[in-house]
């Protein structure tokens, strides 16, 4: 199966994220990789760290985040973001629903499933799907993603943490 345009299986797709994971999941506020593994009936599987809720899940039990929890929470984030970009790694679909809560109630950046190594071509960035409700301007338009992509999603993401809702809305269908 190919992903899109980018020539790239779901088994090589599958390869990317966990070689970003092994790569990245030492640090405190990105999920953990145990291990990878191929199912029984060939299907590769990443052993995560197990994170029951995602900060939308708190979202909708708990209503809007409190401005200073959503500062703290978006400091850890900033610095697990500033890890894989040191890394080369860009996160590009950063959004409340990728930051998952720890079990000790930290937050934890998850799915690196739509990452991109800095510097590969402008063609695969805009071949991967990404959420446009926190999209940065530049994704929007066709540009390439840099890290200031990934820190506009963030900057969304606390919005809708602190509003209870996103700073916009989709179209029917969009």
């Amino acid at each position: 199966v190919l992903i899109r345009d980018l020539g790239m299986t779901l088994g090589e797709m599958f390869d990317l994220e966990a070689q970003v994971l092994a790569a990245l999941s030492t640090h405190p506020h990105i999920v953990t990789l145990y291990r990878t593994l191929r199912s029984r009936d060939g299907r590769p599987v990443l052993v995560l760290e197990l994170c029951e809720r995602s900060m939308t899940q708190v979202l909708r039990d708990e209503g809007p985040v409190p401005a200073p929890d959503a500062v703290a929470m978006a400091i850890k984030v900033a610095g697990a973001l500033e890890t894989a970009h040191r890394s080369g790694v860009l996160h590009r679909d950063i959004k409340p629903q990728k930051i998952l809560v720890t079990s000790y109630g930290e937050p934890a950046l998850g799915d690196f499933g739509v990452a991109q190594l800095q510097g590969a071509g402008a063609e695969a960035a805009a071949s991967i799907g990404y959420t446009t409700l926190h999209a940065a301007p530049e994704l929007l338009d066709g540009s390439p993603a840099s890290a200031a992509t990934d820190v506009y999603g963030l900057a969304s993401s606390m919005y809708q943490l602190l509003a209870g809702r996103a700073a916009f809305s989709a179209a029917d269908g969009e």
